[in-house]
This record gives structure tokens, C-alpha cells and sequence, in this order.
């Protein structure tokens, strides 16, 4: 009986050598059909024994534990950092903890981790006591100069929250109540100048004449200020405006004293010749108060001034100067030709002088600014301005040490 091509169904005789439709061997025929006769095996069969995957180790609670600890140090050792502590070795008993965990020695490193993490949190209590400490102590340091903060019953939270596990919001406030505690600091240290300044000024411009009371009035205002019972960077820096304000009134009161005394005391230091050893400390001072005036620090040329006083004071009983000559009568325009002719000379050699000094340097900068205005008043036929502003300058020039040829 003629069987079926497996192919293409075509009834495939058994003398034919092949299928006449598609050409399949007849003497596979059956063979395959025997193939395609058997079922297919089912995706879902069970694979053999030999091919199971095998099954998950078991979790060691140990091994959970040293991660979970180790997790802890991590966290913990950021807010040992922002408390200025150093977690090199804690860090150390990390690496060392895992080192020895990789080598199958769990219970080694557990042990090794939990005496890190109960080093590191004794450590923080420390610093943390420590920073409040310090905090107690600056803000009782402020008390006893006049200022008081009320920051009591925020310490004592802050101890509280020290104590807790979780201390992130703790660390916050620390920071927060320190910078706060810094920048009173500071413009009570700005205030405390001011005061200074003023003070000083104050009582320089009472040798010269009645003190304005709006300078009293301000300083009492300022006092009043920092006077409160929670004293604040704000009401600081109100009360240093304030000072301000009567120091820059002091400023324009006396500066026109004190360029007044130094314009006679440099008239009366020319009667003690460049070369004279005894009174170059008193010219010294003099260049010294005249700088610190031109530059506007009334504070420093008072001082000075008062050095200056002392030193020609000094100077006057240890080596008294010569009598000055006569004056000459006036000679008219004639006499005023010839002084005016003498001061240009005057000028003109001071002028040679400071041409050698150091281009770049303070002294050479205002010696010039001096010329100038010399200059300006000869112009003006103001002579006894411009002989004041002259000598001024010899004695700020004769203060200056000698300068050797090789000198740069």
C-alpha cells in the first residue's frame, strides 16, 4: 500500500524513487512519518535532577547585623565631622572590619564594628557637652561686658536633644545658635572701637573747646541699645551707625584744631636745625601725626599729638633753642618780592628732594600733594600759609632716615 509523502501529502508508490510533487526520498518516507507520528515534549516537563538550580544560602543575621552597624558608623561619622572631631579611626576599624568579614571571620568584625560605634557615639556626647560648653562660656563672656543674649532655655533643649539617637536637628541648631553667637561677637567688637575712637576724640577736642551734645546724646542712645535683656546682631549693628555718626561729627570738629597745632609745632621745630640729633624724635612724631591727619585717622594723629607734645616739651628744657632774630621791618612790595622770591626757593629745593625719594611710596605722594598746595598758595600771595605748608614739609622730610646711595 502506497504510504503518504511526509512533504506535501502526495501518495508516494512504493517502486518510486522519490515524491513526484516535491521530490522527497521515498526511502525516508517512513522514517519520517514515524517522526512526525511521536509527540512533542511539553516545555513544562520536569528537567532532570542534575539540571535543578540549586537553592539560596541561608541569610546569616550576624553578617545583617555588622551591615546594619556599619550603616550607623557611616552616619554617624558625618556629625562627627560637623562637631570638629577627627573619625580617622573609626574610619580604620571600617576597613579593618571589612577585611576581616571578607575573610569568613563575621563574628571578628561584628565585634570589631560594635567597639567602633560605641567609641564614636562617646565621642560625640564629648564634643556635643563640649560645644555647649563653649557656646555657656562665650555668651557669659558677653554678659559680663554689658551684653546679654537670651539663649538659656535653647542650651537646655539642646542638651536634651544631645542625648536622643537621632541628632540631626540637634547639630542644626548648634550651628545656628554659634553663628548667631559669632556675629555679636564681632559687631560687638566693631562697637567696642568705635566707642574707642570716640572717646579718645572726645577728649581731645574738650582741650580745644566745648564738646557738641549731640556727640553725648548718640553714645547714650548706643549704650541704651545693647542695654537690652536679648541683645541681637541687628540692634548691634543700629547702635554702631549710630557711633558712627558722633565719631564722623568729632571728626569735623577737631581736625581743623589739630592741623592747627601741627602747623605751629612745625614752625616751632625749626628752631632746631636738619642735622640736630636731640629733636629728630620730636620731627618724627610731627611727619607721623601730619600723615595720619592728611589720611584722615583722627584717632592715630591725636596720639601722636600727644606724643608730640610731650617730646618738644622734652626737648625745650634738655636742649632750649636760640632766640629768634628781630623780623625785619616791612619793606613794602619790595620786602614781599623778596620773600616771596625766598619761599620759591624754598619750594623749589624741597621740590629737588622729593623728586628723590621712592616714586611708589606714601612719603613721595603726599610730600608732592604738600608742593602742590604750596605751590597753589605762593600763586595766591598767601605767604604765611604757604611757609607753614613749606616747613611742614621740611619736617616731615627731615624725620625721614638718611637714605645711603646704594639704597633702592
Amino acid at each position: 500500500m502506497p504510504i503518504a509523502c511526509p512533504v506535501c501529502d502526495l501518495p508516494l508508490p512504493a517502486d518510486a524513487p522519490a515524491c513526484a510533487g516535491c521530490g522527497f526520498p521515498a526511502g525516508l518516507a517512513e522514517e519520517a512519518a514515524k517522526a512526525l507520528a511521536e509527540p512533542a515534549p511539553s516545555a513544562e516537563a520536569p528537567r532532570p535532577a542534575s539540571a535543578e538550580a540549586p537553592a539560596p544560602p541561608a541569610v546569616d543575621p550576624q553578617a545583617v547585623l555588622c551591615d546594619r552597624i556599619a550603616r550607623d558608623v557611616d552616619r554617624e561619622l558625618v556629625t562627627l565631622t560637623e562637631l570638629g572631631g577627627d573619625g580617622l579611626a573609626v574610619s580604620s576599624d571600617l576597613r579593618q572590619a571589612a577585611l576581616v568579614q571578607a575573610d569568613d571571620r563575621v563574628v571578628e568584625a561584628l565585634g570589631i564594628l560594635r567597639q567602633a560605634h560605641a567609641r564614636l557615639g562617646q565621642e560625640i556626647d564629648r564634643l556635643f557637652a563640649a560645644r555647649i560648653a563653649e557656646i555657656e562660656t562665650r555668651a557669659e563672656r558677653l554678659h559680663g561686658a554689658g551684653l546679654a543674649m537670651a539663649i538659656g532655655p535653647e542650651l537646655a533643649s539642646l542638651q536634651e536633644e544631645a542625648t536622643r539617637p537621632e541628632r540631626t536637628a540637634a547639630i542644626q541648631r548648634l550651628r545656628g545658635l554659634d553663628d548667631r553667637l559669632l556675629r555679636v561677637e564681632g559687631e560687638w567688637n566693631g562697637l567696642k572701637g568705635l566707642f574707642a575712637q570716640v572717646d579718645l576724640l572726645k577728649e581731645e577736642l574738650g582741650r580745644f573747646g566745648t564738646v557738641p551734645p549731640e556727640i553725648d546724646a548718640d553714645i547714650a542712645r548706643c549704650r541704651a541699645l545693647v542695654a537690652t535683656t536679648d541683645v541681637t546682631p541687628q540692634l548691634l549693628d543700629e547702635a554702631s551707625q549710630i557711633a558712627a555718626r558722633a565719631l564722623m561729627l568729632l571728626h569735623e570738629g577737631l581736625a581743623p584744631h589739630l592741623e592747627e597745632e601741627l602747623n605751629r609745632t612745625a614752625v616751632a621745630l625749626q628752631a632746631w636745625p636738619d642735622d640736630h640729633a636731640p629733636s629728630r624724635r620730636a620731627k618724627s612724631l610731627h611727619a607721623d601725626a601730619v600723615k595720619h591727619l592728611r589720611r584722615g585717622s583722627l584717632s592715630d594723629a591725636s596720639s601722636r599729638l600727644r606724643e608730640l607734645r610731650a617730646a618738644v616739651e622734652e626737648l625745650r628744657r634738655a636742649h632750649p633753642p636760640a632766640p629768634p632774630a628781630a623780623p625785619a621791618p616791612a619793606a613794602g612790595p619790595a620786602g614781599t618780592d623778596r620773600a616771596l622770591e625766598a619761599l620759591l626757593a624754598k619750594a623749589r629745593g624741597l621740590a629737588a628732594r622729593v623728586r628723590g625719594l621712592p616714586a611708589e611710596s606714601d612719603l613721595a605722594y603726599e610730600a608732592a600733594s604738600e608742593i602742590r598746595r604750596a605751590t597753589e598758595l605762593l600763586r595766591a600771595r598767601k605767604l604765611e600759609e604757604a611757609d607753614q605748608t613749606l616747613s611742614r614739609l621740611m619736617q616731615t622730610l627731615a624725620a625721614e632716615p638718611p637714605r645711603g646711595r646704594g639704597a633702592a
